[in-house]
């Protein structure tokens, strides 16, 4: 008896051994996962701080675009002032140039003429002036609102494309026996539009022969 004991004690004391290393060995892997489990796992305030960050983002974002939208109108009001300054200096000088070249162009062939074959009796009107200068024809008529000189060279305009001329009246004046003059009168307006609308000017003047 005293034999089977003495096996019996020692066989539970084999499986003693054997058993403990695995319980330990289980143990040692249970606390590593635990572990990269919790080293995995985002914490909730980094999570909340990318949010923040990324928010903020948005916002200067939207605000820049903001800057850059009142930046814009303002460049582009700007652009327009100044298209509607350029357009309405451009209408003006295109009228007063033309006309100074205009009427400077009727007194120096009028005072030049011998005679003035068009409007052909005082106190005449007529839409065309013809002249008689050493012998040569110079005729003036208005066509499709272009003032044209015919003579020797053909025939050339007088005003420039950046105008038009209307209205445009020739009328002979002067007593009987005397030198004749003519009073010519003519609307010059501008083909450019200004922003209130399209320059226009009325002249008048009285040129005598000499």
């Amino acid at each position: 008896m005293k034999n089977i004991q003495h096996k019996v004690l020692n066989i539970l004391l084999s499986l003693r051994i054997t058993l403990v290393p695995k319980q330990s060995q289980k143990t040692h892997k249970d606390c590593f996962a635990t572990r990269l489990s919790r080293k995995r796992a985002p914490p909730l305030r980094s999570s909340a701080l990318a949010m923040t960050e990324r928010g903020f983002s948005i916002l200067e974002i939207v605000m820049y675009m903001g800057i850059l939208s009142v930046l814009l109108f303002i460049f582009t009001d700007i652009f327009v002032s100044m298209l509607d300054v350029r357009s309405e200096s451009l209408a003006n000088s295109s009228v007063v140039q033309d006309a100074r070249f205009m009427l400077s162009r009727f007194s120096y062939d009028i005072k030049r003429a011998q005679t003035i074959s068009q409007p052909a009796n005082l106190g005449d009107s007529s839409n065309s002036l013809q002249l008689s200068i050493d012998g040569d024809a110079y005729t003036y008529s208005l066509t499709n609102g272009t003032l044209n000189l015919q003579n020797i060279n053909g025939v050339n305009a007088v005003n420039s494309v950046d105008t038009t001329v209307s209205n445009l009246v020739f009328k002979k004046l002067g007593n009987t026996g005397g030198k004749p003059s003519v009073r010519i009168t003519f609307t010059l307006t501008s083909v450019i539009q200004r922003k209130s609308g399209y320059e226009t000017r009325n002249y008048q003047t009285t040129v005598g022969t000499r």
